[in-house]
């Protein structure tokens, strides 16, 4: 369920809230208390030029769900890159590396569906190798994306770097300490694998001798 107002931008997005309807009628509030931030925001930038206009139009949309921007905020989006053209905000690389990783997961998934595990993680490592990525972002793709493609191709070292990687990247935090959840349960999928190719070998070794 989209939440939008009389120009058909959609501000909020929800659904099934339990607790009955006095509970929901207080979450839709909730709800509507964001586009009055936005509106707010949005009635100064009409005053404002140049950067400052910017700032305000980008504050606008930091109330708003990521999800929603790129297809019901475009002309905003466009505006505010035309204003801020030294990207004081931060904004239009933020927006850029969006659209570039929603690209990237596209193909990403289109080899997923093609069964070409090798074209998904050579699209990924391009992704990986931009400089302008957040450290966010590059954990996020590190873990559920990268080391899963490692892993069903068996590829234990790499899945392994992957994982220590993520723990230099951010110590301390939760995602350090899935990684190194994960290094243990790693290492059984390698002794698994190596066990059950050696069972393998032996079988056809087997085979061969009984055929001599």
């Amino acid at each position: 369920i989209f939440l939008a107002d009389s120009q058909g931008r959609a501000y909020a997005q929800t659904g099934y809230q339990a607790g009955g309807a006095d509970k929901y009628l207080g979450h839709l509030s909730t709800l509507q208390a964001v586009r009055q931030k936005r509106d707010a925001a949005f009635s100064e930038a009409e005053t404002s030029e140049g950067v400052e206009k910017a700032k305000l139009l980008v504050q606008g949309l930091s109330e708003l769900p990521d999800g929603i921007l790129t297809a019901h905020y475009g002309s905003v989006i466009d505006e505010i890159a035309k204003l801020d053209t030294q990207d004081e905000t931060g904004f239009v690389k933020k927006m850029a590396v969006k659209k570039a990783r929603q690209e990237m997961e596209e193909g990403y998934r289109k080899a997923a569906q093609s069964q070409d595990p090798e074209g998904a993680l050579k699209i990924l490592d391009e992704f990986l190798a931009k400089d302008d990525l957040e450290v966010s972002d590059t954990i996020d793709i590190l873990l559920s994306m990268k080391l899963n493609v490692l892993a069903y191709l068996e590829r234990f070292d790499e899945a392994e770097a992957v994982l220590n990687e993520v723990v230099k990247l951010a110590p301390g935090s939760e995602e350090a300490a899935q990684a190194e959840k994960i290094l243990p349960q790693l290492k059984a999928m390698r002794e698994q694998a190596e066990a059950a190719k050696e069972a393998e070998k032996a079988g056809q070794e087997g085979k061969e001798a009984g055929a001599e």
